[in-house]
């Protein structure tokens, strides 16, 4: 597993659209190629 804190904003669109604003976030790689 990897951790990283960035600050970022986040844009989405699958079944729903979402939009997060600029912020410090946690992203976590996992070791099945899963991103959180």
């Amino acid at each position: 597993m990897r951790l990283l804190v960035a600050r970022c904003q986040v844009d989405y669109t699958g079944r729903l659209a979402a939009h997060l604003p600029m912020a410090t976030r946690l992203i976590i790689w996992k070791a099945d190629g899963t991103v959180l």
